[in-house]
């Protein structure tokens, strides 16, 4: 079981840049945290008077509308995260276990969805990785080279462009390349 605590004046004092918030104070928790791999109880994690499950969460009292800002900020970075965290973590256990760390992912997602995160994460390096743009976006560069999908990346980045906007340019790359 995960289970991780933090108040809401840390969780609302990272509404500006979660990504920084959560490299120094969730990796620096002094609180408790505990992980028991084959547990039977589900994981869970509160964030001062909200409890996130996987499937839901539920809000302890009424907690000042100024509260609701760091825990919904903080629920949409892992959305948007998580694939990366999954395609990255699969790319590495199976670069040091090889296919016995199949064994780990059990039935916890689809091996479609597990290969299509491990594809794009191996296809998409760290680097070439743009924050705001969503997974779908980096997944419709991955079959580029390198210095394409950055380039691409970043226009898309900079003018707004959307999944499908990218997708045309990207067909439009690979029509020039042929």
């Amino acid at each position: 079981m995960v289970d991780v605590r933090c108040s809401m004046d840390d969780l609302n004092s990272c509404s500006d840049n979660l990504s920084a918030y959560f490299h120094v104070h969730i990796f620096n928790l002094t609180s408790n945290i505990s992980y028991s791999p084959m547990s039977s109880q589900e994981p869970k994690m509160a964030l001062g008077p909200f409890q996130f499950r996987p499937a839901n969460v539920s809000v302890q009292g009424r907690p000042l509308l100024a509260d609701w800002e760091g825990p919904l900020q903080f629920a949409l970075w892992c959305q948007r995260a998580s694939p990366w965290w999954i395609g990255d973590m699969i790319n590495r256990g199976e670069d040091l276990y090889g296919e016995e760390f199949g064994e780990v992912c059990g039935s916890t997602l689809s091996t479609e969805m597990v290969s299509r995160y491990a594809s794009v994460a191996r296809r998409v390096p760290a680097q070439n990785r743009r924050p705001a743009l969503s997974w779908s976006a980096h997944a419709t560069v991955a079959r580029l080279p390198h210095a394409q999908q950055r380039r691409l990346l970043v226009e898309a980045e900079k003018r707004g462009w959307n999944s499908d906007e990218l997708r045309k340019k990207v067909r439009e790359v690979v029509k020039k390349n042929d």
